[in-house]
């Protein structure tokens, strides 16, 4: 047998490359593994309708599960006013009911029309309500709030769906825009 063959002597590197591929193997093991990005949540089977009757009549709009959502009303009032804002939560799914949700239903100021409805609720919503509930198949939950508001700007209200871990399902928005009195 000739000197440095055989039996993994190694000779001029030739058998030194596979030790070398271990060694970049186990340091690549010890690296930190980058977690999955969690997949965005499917739509549930739920429609939102949002409308609003003020003193520049009533608008609706309604939002459906995997559809781009319409364009933002803005509703008209005026200080001192009870614009009447209803809403429905409704299950498009005759054959499965939808589990523990919790219905979000705000209005809260903002600076102008069209503004980026915020991730989470702000301090200082002009109104709040929250109902947990299970949504059975073809069952409809409706609400509405008749509330005067008595300083002149723009609110945005929302209705939002959340789910059991408190993430926002879905979401249906207008505006409202509220005039104080001409001098």
């Amino acid at each position: 047998m000739k000197p440095g063959k055989g039996l993994g002597v190694p000779y001029r590197g030739a058998v030194a490359w596979p030790w070398l591929a271990l060694i970049a193997v186990a340091a690549v093991s010890q690296l930190p593994r980058i977690p999955k990005r969690p997949r965005a949540p499917q739509p549930l089977p739920v429609s939102l309708t949002l409308s609003a009757l003020g003193s520049g009549g009533e608008q609706t709009v309604r939002f459906l599960p995997g559809k781009p959502n319409p364009s933002r009303p803005v509703l008209s009032a005026r200080t001192g006013d009870r614009p009447l804002i209803r809403y429905t939560v409704a299950n498009l799914d005759a054959a499965k009911g939808v589990g523990s949700i919790v219905v979000h239903f705000l209005i809260h100021k903002i600076g102008e029309v069209g503004e980026a409805i915020p991730d989470n609720p702000r301090k200082g919503s002009f109104q709040d309500t929250v109902v947990g509930l299970e949504l059975g198949p073809s069952r409809t939950v409706k609400g509405q709030s008749a509330t005067p508001i008595d300083e002149a700007g723009i609110y945005l209200i929302e209705l939002e769906i959340l789910d059991d871990q408190g993430s926002r399902r879905q979401i249906a928005a207008a505006d409202l825009r509220v005039e104080g009195p001409e001098l």
